[in-house]
């Protein structure tokens, strides 16, 4: 049947308005969710999904505006350390750090509330109707959720907050008003390490004077208003002196002098600490070259380094490029690190390493303050603790102190590194750490922070505090030669420990022999263990018959026998013994014996009768 040329005009314009409305409806859906994603995208940060700030002010505007709104608090959060983080272990890391602090917020707020990351590490929360005097309450709940540690991609990362405050109706009544005031009460907290802070007017004359200090201290290198103290090292045994510590200051034209932990901060947040702490390094070179060139014996000089300065890329190149030009040789330059600046362990290793290859000692600065890790000692090239002033100042009355102070040196000396005290006041300090074996020492007992004049002036003076208030030397050096001597001691326990065989030591009391020694990893191997023999004779852990055996031998070395020679077997392992006494006047006092296996030599055949 053929269909009317009509009807088909009719159909076919009924199907192509079927598709332009479905094509409509599609287009119409698509622009809808490319506007949904354009208005998410322009209200949202894209890295935690949180509003961001045009989208917080617009909120915070609107909330604002509502009557039944009494108060209203607005906070200001920062990160502390953020950048170093993102600097030494990646954007990777500082991404997923910025994620996870973000979820962390999102637990301290109310359903009423809001938070939103406004660009880098910094947040903004605001709070409807939170009463003033409750906030301090509320802040501390928002750093007891960053007390724990971010477990990030193996890493445990540890950050803190710094938290400004401003209210509504009181600091303002416009949400950029109180933006900005929490701002400048979130600076005041960092600055003064309150953690957080409420806003007050003063902060405003605080933040310009702030301002002013930063751009006097760019100006401070080019005028040459920086300059540095040296404050002496004292060996405890000799009273020499054997080096200096560089610290900077600052005499500012106006202001008179400005103390370190002012605008060392500044300088660090800033970043100029970067070429201030260049210029520390090639001065403190240049006076320890100037010494030598006058007679002075020379001196180890230590510098401490920033963290800033510690992961610039180029820095060991810096401090090479100083020595060449200097000419100091690199053993006379100490690098002071502390703790925490190492928490990034590979790159700070990596750097160390290379800082070692110069020939530069390094000295791990307040340890025991920070965050505190066996694994730097056992891992990172160092060559001297130095003990915090904070434990040194209570060690002859806090017996808590003094029992830390005892380890360090302890652990130390195991460890083969040197110690240094700082903070040594009191005469009470230097007998307590000599008594002890502390290596060195610095302080105001022998003498305050001195320009690089003072410190020839003084020299003689200083040298003579250990002699005239100090442990007699002939006591002092009995102390170290007895504590060379045990050091000898447990290298030789080590080396007989670690070494294949075994080796044993025995008397005779009571016409028994009894073990003084034991060591050797054949002693496991053949199941035994150094306590159960150390302090015992043969039959205590020998079957009898072996023991009745062994007996004999023992007898026959006791009696004087050179070279006493016997094959035993114990647990499935046979060995070779030999014994030798040692004498002393003509008599035997004891015999030293040593066994190697022989198990896979001949498993079954007598070797000796």
């Amino acid at each position: 049947m053929k269909i009317p040329l009509s009807l088909s005009l009719l159909l076919l314009s009924v199907l192509l308005i079927s598709y332009l409305k479905y094509r409509y409806t599609i287009e119409i859906k698509a622009r809808r969710k490319a506007e949904e994603i354009i208005e998410y995208m322009t209200t949202h940060d894209t890295l935690t999904g949180l509003s961001n700030r045009y989208h917080f002010h617009n909120c915070l505007e609107s909330e604002l505006s509502n009557k039944s709104i009494n108060s209203l608090a607005v906070i200001f959060i920062d990160l502390d350390r953020f950048k170093t983080i993102n600097d030494t272990m990646g954007h990777g890391i500082g991404d997923r750090l910025l994620q996870e602090v973000s979820k962390r917020l999102m637990k301290c707020i109310s359903a009423e509330g809001k938070l939103a990351r406004i660009g880098g590490d910094e947040f903004l929360i605001y709070i409807p109707n939170l009463d003033r005097m409750k906030f301090p309450n509320y802040a501390e709940s928002i750093l007891g959720y960053f007390s724990k540690p971010f477990e990030i991609n193996e890493h445990e990362i540890y950050t803190t907050l710094n938290i400004g405050i401003s209210f509504y109706p009181s600091d303002g009544k416009d949400g950029e008003t109180l933006i900005k005031k929490a701002d400048s009460a979130m600076y005041q907290a960092k600055r003064e390490g309150n953690k957080y802070q409420l806003y007050h007017s003063m902060q405003v004359e605080q933040m310009a004077e702030k301002l002013d200090v930063e751009m006097n201290l760019r100006k401070a290198l080019e005028h040459e208003e920086l300059f540095l103290c040296y404050q002496p090292k004292v060996n405890l045994s000799s009273g020499k002196i054997t080096g200096a510590e560089a610290l900077i200051r600052w005499n500012h034209p106006e202001k008179g002098l400005i103390s370190p932990a002012e605008f060392i901060p500044l300088a660090e947040e800033t970043g100029l600490i970067i070429p201030i702490g260049e210029w520390v390094i090639r001065t403190a070179c240049m006076q320890s070259m100037s010494w030598q060139d006058a007679g002075m014996p020379p001196l180890v000089m230590s510098v401490n380094l920033s963290v800033r300065q510690l992961y610039e890329p180029n820095i060991v190149e810096v401090i090479k490029g100083i020595l060449e030009e200097t000419k100091l040789q690199p053993e006379y330059l100490e690098i002071e690190i502390t703790e925490s600046m190492l928490m990034d362990t590979e790159q700070g290793l990596k750097f160390l390493k290379e800082l070692k290859g110069l020939g530069v000692q390094i000295s791990l600065d307040d340890f025991g303050t920070g965050y505190s890790s066996l694994h730097y000692l056992k891992e990172f090239p160092i060559n001297k603790l130095k003990i915090d002033q904070s434990f040194v100042r209570n060690c002859t009355f806090d017996s808590n102190d003094e029992t830390i102070v005892k380890a360090i040196i302890a652990m130390a000396h195991q460890l083969k590194l040197e110690v240094i005290a700082e903070g040594v006041e009191l005469i009470e300090h230097l007998i307590f750490l000599q008594r002890i074996l502390c290596n060195e020492a610095q302080g105001y007992l022998f003498s305050k922070p001195l320009s690089a004049e003072e410190f020839v002036h003084k020299y003689e003076n200083i040298e003579q505090i250990v002699i005239n208030y100090g442990i007699p030397q002939e006591l002092s050096n009995q102390k170290w030669m007895e504590e060379a001597v045990e050091v000898d001691r447990r290298e030789l326990i080590d080396m007989v420990r670690h070494q294949q065989g075994m080796i044993f030591k025995f008397i005779k009391e009571d016409e028994k022999f009894i073990h003084t020694l034991c060591a050797g990893e054949l002693t496991y191997q053949m199941g035994l263990l150094p306590e159960k023999i150390i302090g015992r004779e043969p039959i205590d852990f020998l079957p009898i018959s072996n023991a009745l055996e062994k007996t004999k031998f023992y007898q026959r070395a006791w009696d004087g026998e050179e070279n006493v020679l016997y094959q035993g077997k114990l647990n499935g392992v046979h060995y070779i013994a030999s014994l030798r006494p040692i004498r002393k006047g003509g008599k035997v006092i004891e015999v030293i014996g040593t066994c190697i296996e022989i198990t896979k030599i001949n498993r079954n055949d007598k070797i000796l009768n």
